[in-house]
């Protein structure tokens, strides 16, 4: 953790992302790191990654240009060899990542369409509580950054407070209140929510293969419970109020 945090420059062999990464597993599951924290740090190190290797094609890029622009090249010629360089990369990116032809680290292709995900409509009968005056809200599932993202996202359709949350920079405890959002519909998780945070609503997306789908769903059906009380729902989305 200290390296990725620091600002020095490192200079090491192609393997270290993966040694950082089975570092990263090994302290997660001794209970060192969180496993938002591994997947925060796993990330950063990818982007880093990331940033290298497109610094990498470029500087490659521009020597093998290079190369083909030498005097011993007819200068009738060079345009066409610059062209047919480029097509070639084009051509091994597209085999790549759209073909999933990768001798090195390989993959499966990437799908014939972009997936859209399905966002929480103006319409949902969910958003007229929402809007009203209140406490924070807590999204579920809760389980990566993906889904802290769009709760994000889903936020701006209502401006509640909001538990989940993603930035650059995880902001004190959040990895904590998130391994106790993991723990809900846990009755002794939920009051130390709702004592650190002041948790009013908590909206649950019980999609199919959603974690404790089934937990929550029995619940709602029974209108749920002393300290957690069904406001509302819409399809697979529950909506809670948490008892004061």
């Amino acid at each position: 953790m200290r390296l990725l945090e620091s600002q020095s420059m490192l200079l090491a062999p192609d393997f270290l992302p993966l040694e950082v990464a089975n570092a990263l597993c090994k302290k997660e599951r001794r209970g060192e790191m969180t496993p938002t924290q591994v997947e925060h740090a796993l990330t950063n190190l990818g982007t880093a990654g990331l940033m290298g290797l497109a610094l990498l094609t470029g500087l490659a890029f521009a020597e093998c240009a290079r190369l083909v622009s030498r005097p011993a090249v007819p200068a009738r010629l060079r345009p066409l060899a610059r062209s047919a360089l480029a097509a070639l990369l084009l051509g091994a990116l597209y085999a790549a990542y759209q073909l999933g032809r990768d001798p090195i680290f390989p993959r499966p292709p990437l799908p014939s369409s972009y997936q859209l995900g399905v966002p929480l409509m103006p319409t949902s009968p969910l958003l007229a509580i929402l809007r009203r005056p209140g406490g924070p809200l807590l999204e579920l599932p809760a389980e990566n950054i993906i889904q802290a993202a769009q709760a994000m996202y889903r936020s701006i359709f209502h401006w509640r407070p909001l538990l989940n949350g993603y930035a650059s920079y995880w902001p004190e405890g959040f990895s904590e209140r998130m391994a106790l959002a993991r723990r809900l519909p846990d009755a002794d998780a939920l009051a130390t929510l709702r004592a650190e945070t002041d948790l009013e609503l908590i909206l649950v997306h019980a999609d199919p293969g959603a974690p404790k789908r089934a937990a929550w769903l029995e619940l709602a059906d029974r209108g749920g419970r002393e300290d957690l009380r069904l406001l509302a729902r819409d399809g697979p989305d529950l909506l809670f109020i948490v008892a004061p």
